[in-house]
This record gives C-alpha cells, sequence and structure tokens, in this order.
C-alpha cells in the first residue's frame, strides 16, 4: 500500500509504501499499472472511478486527448501513461506534449531510490537509519524536507498498535519525532502529545500544520513551536459547531484553499466538512450515501476518502 504522493521542490515524487520506506522517483513516474492506492475520491466500494481528482491537469486538456468520456477512462489519470513513453499524463500535461503520441517527447530515465527508512521501529536518525511503522502521509516542509505521518488502523475507526507519530525529514535526510508515541487523544507539547491514527497532514500559509486524527475523529493543530492543540472535533459523530463542539465521524483527508479554509473528507458521514480558520465547522458537501453530481450540498458520495485543493486551469 502507497501513500499519497508529495512533489518534492526539484519535481521528484516522495510516496510511502507499506515496506516501512519512503521512495523517490528522481525524474520520470511510470506507476500506470499500479496506481490504484492513489486515486482520490470516492471510496473503492462503489467500482466506479471519477477522475475529477483536483491533480493539477485541466480537464479540458484531458477532453482533447481522451474523449468526452475522459472521467471513466483509466488512461486518463495523471500517473498513466498510455503511450507508453516513460512520461505519465502530468508530465506530458506540463510539457505540452501529445499523451498518446510516444514520439512526442523523449523517453525520461527512471531511478528510484529508498530515501528514508529500513526496518520495523521507531528510530531517528540519518535516512535509512530511521525506523517506523508504517507511514501514512508526507508533504513538503517549504524547506527542502519533509513532514510525515505514521500510524496503524485496525478495522477502520481502533487505532493499531505501534507509533501514531509525526515525523520531520529535514533536506540532509536527518529523520526526528517532533510529537506523538503509542495511541491516545492528548494534546500538549510534542513529547506529550498523543494521536490517534494520524491519517493526514497539511500546511497553512503561516506555517502551522494540521492533522486529520482518524480514530479520534479529531483535527489536531501543530504551532510552530511544536505544540499539539485540537483544532476541532471531540468525538464520533455528525454535528457542525465550533471546534470542539463539532463530530466527525473517521475523517481521512483534509486540504486548504487559498484563504486557510479546511476542507476535510469526513468518510462515514459521507459529507466534506470546512473549518474555518476560526475553527467554525460546516457541511460543505454531501449528505446521504448516492453518486449524485449536482448543488454541492444536493451531491452525493460513497465514502469521499481523500481530497485535494484544485490548481486554477
Amino acid at each position: 500500500m502507497y501513500s499519497s504522493p508529495a512533489i518534492g521542490e526539484a519535481g521528484s515524487v516522495f510516496f510511502g509504501s507499506s515496506d516501512r520506506k519512503f521512495y523517490v522517483l528522481d525524474r520520470g513516474l511510470t506507476l500506470a499499472n499500479s496506481s490504484w492506492p492513489m486515486f482520490r475520491g470516492d471510496s473503492q466500494r462503489t467500482g466506479r472511478l471519477k477522475l475529477a481528482l483536483n491533480d493539477g491537469i485541466s480537464d479540458v486538456w484531458r477532453r482533447q486527448f481522451f474523449g468526452l468520456n475522459y472521467a471513466t477512462d483509466l488512461r486518463a489519470l495523471a500517473v498513466a501513461d498510455p503511450d507508453d513513453d516513460g512520461a505519465n499524463n502530468f508530465q506530458e500535461f506540463r510539457a505540452g506534449t501529445n499523451p498518446l503520441d510516444a514520439k512526442s517527447i523523449n523517453r525520461v530515465p527512471l531511478s528510484i531510490s529508498t530515501w528514508a527508512g529500513s526496518t520495523v521501529g521507531d528510530r531517528d536518525g540519518f535516512r535509512t537509519e530511521a525506523q517506523w511503522n508504517i507511514g501514512s502521509d508526507i508533504v513538503p516542509d517549504g524547506t527542502g524536507g519533509y513532514w510525515l505521518i505514521e500510524s496503524s488502523v485496525i478495522d477502520y475507526a481502533i487505532p493499531g498498535p505501534g507509533n501514531h507519530r509525526l515525523r520531520h525529514i529535514d533536506a540532509n535526510g536527518l529523520v526526528t519525532t517532533v510529537a506523538g508515541a503509542e495511541a491516545g487523544n492528548i494534546d500538549g507539547p510534542g513529547n506529550v502529545a498523543r494521536f490517534s491514527t494520524p491519517s493526514a497532514v497539511v500546511r497553512d500559509s503561516k506555517g502551522n500544520l494540521f492533522i486529520v486524527d482518524r480514530t479520534g475523529h479529531r483535527i489536531r493543530k501543530v504551532d510552530l513551536s511544536g505544540n499539539v492543540s485540537t483544532f476541532a472535533g471531540s468525538g464520533r459523530g455528525y454535528r457542525d459547531g465550533v471546534g470542539p463542539t463539532a463530530r466527525f465521524d473517521v475523517p481521512m483527508d483534509l486540504a486548504f484553499d487559498a484563504s486557510d479554509n479546511l476542507y476535510v473528507a469526513d468518510w462515514f458521514n459521507l459529507r466534506i466538512r470546512k473549518i474555518t480558520p476560526q475553527g467554525v465547522v460546516s457541511t460543505y458537501s454531501g449528505s446521504e450515501r448516492g453518486s449524485r453530481d449536482g448543488d454541492r450540498l444536493q451531491a452525493t458520495y460513497d465514502g469521499p476518502v481523500s481530497i485535494a485543493r484544485a490548481c486554477p486551469k
């Protein structure tokens, strides 16, 4: 199983794997035949694929090359390489080349190496000297390093054994533990704080980190000093409100808009929730189980598990 990939500042792609390592793809990314874990959108249970992924590729570009049915065409995935030329659709979109013509772009050598991690454990250290249990998300820190989340889960909503932590890999590859240890729901300084299956992490415009606490049913905040607090939620359920008065049911992922509003994929509630910078939680989209398109509050989902901010077309 892979975590959601992260794009490095030099264009490299970083992703986590169930072998407890983070890999870096230095140039080409050709994972079209193993890309299902990277899909964004509805739960796999629907058996449907929707490619409205907010993945940086213009819908107009997809329609040009894959036709009106691009939204259900596996060849149109960002990580797909339909012409087998060593460049995926995202690279072809950025380069302005034809994704269906192998002669339109030179083949790009693919180089994969282990950037950090080795065997099961909880050791900090330099690159492959470091250990963790299961890495679940990784994002750039803006200075050449990466924030990564480590957690485990049993049966969707029960925290698993092992580490539930926020780790940091600096630009030189030094891995350190910032916050967390075993599973729990404790606010405080990094060495005191506990997470309950942290599953995704994003950074706001001021540098604060926000973490989805999946089995804690909370959104946690880590400030610039490393202090952890509960930003929204306090138990399992469905309720709009302010801060801890709100309820989530297995939140899975989150993303910021340009105004630092958070959008949360609230899996078991079948909704997308919005949280303002002041901590006001509301229902942004979704209502009941289904696959209906339409106005955001009339649309339905079958278990939203991931969300990403759209890039301008």
